[in-house]
């Protein structure tokens, strides 16, 4: 479906979906999403923002930071 679509950014939310997506592009991660949230990943065709999981934040009462972090980080990857 990615390669149908062709998006220009990629939000990945959640470990599970960073952990597919890396492996689909080979890109070398072993940490945790604290290590990539928020990071842009540029591979040949898009960059790839990796998050926590919305619902993640929500339980922490930190979405405002979160949304915070995908606004710069979704800014950064469109300038």
């Amino acid at each position: 479906e990615i390669a149908v679509v062709e998006p220009q950014v990629l939000l990945l939310h959640g470990s599970n979906v960073i952990n597919v997506v890396f492996e689909m592009f080979d890109i070398d991660w072993s940490g945790t999403v604290g290590d990539v949230h928020g990071e842009l990943h540029q591979t040949s065709h898009m960059t790839l923002v990796p998050l926590y999981h919305w619902g993640y934040a929500y339980r922490q009462r930190d979405v405002e930071s979160y949304n915070e972090t995908v606004h710069k980080a979704v800014s950064e990857a469109m300038a």
